[in-house]
C-alpha cells in the first residue's frame, strides 16, 4: 500500500507467492537483501500445511524490487523455475514435500554474494532435482550456478 492507504499496483505488485493456497503456506520471515550488483530483491519462502499433508513443494518466490519481475526455486523438480500447480494441471512435480522450513527463510551473504536455506521432510535425489532435507546455496536471483547448485 502506498502512504494514501491506496493498493500499490505497478511494477508486478501484487505479486505471485503461490498456485495452490491450500496446500503451500509462508511459514519463514520474508527477507530483503540487496546483491552485490546492486539489485535488491524480496524473498519469500513457501513449506506445506495443513498437517504436512498435500500436494506441496517447497519453492523460493524472488521478486525484484526495481521492476516487479519474479523468479521461483522449487525445492523439488528444480528445474521447473514457474509456480508449480497440482497434479495433473501442468506444470506440476509428481515429487512432493521438501518444504522450506526455517523461520529465518532465506539468508544473504554479502561476502560470498549467495543465498542460503534448508528444506525439510522430502527427497533428496540430485538426479531427479529433488533437493529435500538440504541447506541449498544460490545466486541471488535464485538461479543455479554453472557448477550446479
Amino acid at each position: 500500500m502506498s502512504g494514501t492507504g491506496k493498493r500499490f499496483r505497478s511494477f508486478g505488485w501484487p505479486a505471485l507467492a503461490t498456485l495452490k493456497p491450500n496446500d503451500e503456506k509462508c511459514s519463514s520471515a520474508l527477507t530483503v537483501a540487496t546483491s552485490a550488483g546492486g539489485v535488491s530483491y524480496l524473498y519469500v519462502a513457501h513449506a506445506g500445511y495443513p498437517g504436512d499433508r498435500g500436494d506441496y513443494q517447497g519453492h523460493l518466490t524472488v521478486v525484484n524490487l526495481a521492476d516487479g519481475s519474479s523468479k521461483v526455486f522449487n525445492a523439488n523438480c528444480s528445474d521447473k523455475t514457474v509456480h508449480l500447480k497440482t497434479s495433473p494441471e501442468a506444470p506440476y512435480c509428481g515429487s512432493r514435500r521438501s518444504g522450506i522450513w526455517s523461520r529465518a527463510g532465506v539468508v544473504y551473504d554479502r561476502e560470498t554474494d549467495r543465498i542460503f536455506f534448508s528444506t525439510g521432510n522430502g527427497p533428496f535425489d540430485p538426479n531427479n532435482h529433488d533437493w529435500g532435507d538440504s541447506v541449498l546455496v544460490l545466486r541471488p536471483t535464485a538461479r543455479v550456478g554453472t557448477a550446479g547448485l
